[in-house]
């Protein structure tokens, strides 16, 4: 439709007043105790409905799941680099079985090679951990279709 969101090099700064995530659904995959929590707040506190998990695996099983109700994932954010599955792997499964949502890799290494491997994998974001909380918000904000006008 017209309302297709931007491509991120073009997205305008999503504003952080209000809760720019507020209806949406998160699925957040990463292994890090702390920087899951921190993660977590930040989509929370920007409005979305988050549901964490630990591993690759967890997250393509989740989303599968999700896939079979009426309400999928808006936004999926995973680490590269998980355990049992690491997030390229599970990308790569996601979209071989028809998971369409958007999908913002994390990773600590902000090298171009590891970024190119990410978008390969079919991720259509990339953020470098440590990254602020707005960061985060934003790079799912200007992937979100306001509700109102998703009919």
């Amino acid at each position: 439709g017209e309302n297709a969101p931007l491509p991120p090099s073009s997205a305008p700064d999503v504003p952080l007043m209000g809760r720019p995530l507020a209806g949406q659904r998160v699925i957040l995959a990463e292994d890090d105790d702390d920087n899951r929590t921190f993660m977590e707040r930040a989509l929370a506190g920007a409005g979305a409905e988050v549901s964490c998990v630990r591993d690759g695996q967890e997250a393509v099983e989740l989303i599968l799941a999700s896939l079979d109700f009426e309400r999928p994932f808006d936004v999926v954010v995973l680490n590269a680099k998980l355990p049992r599955l690491d997030g390229l792997a599970a990308t790569v499964m996601l979209r071989a079985l028809g998971c369409d949502a958007p999908i913002i890799a994390l990773s600590t290494d902000p090298g171009g090679p590891h970024r190119e491997r990410c978008a390969l994998a079919g991720c259509d974001g990339f953020l470098v951990k440590p990254m602020a909380p707005e960061a985060l918000v934003q790079a799912c904000a200007q992937w979100v279709v306001p509700r109102a006008n998703a009919a």
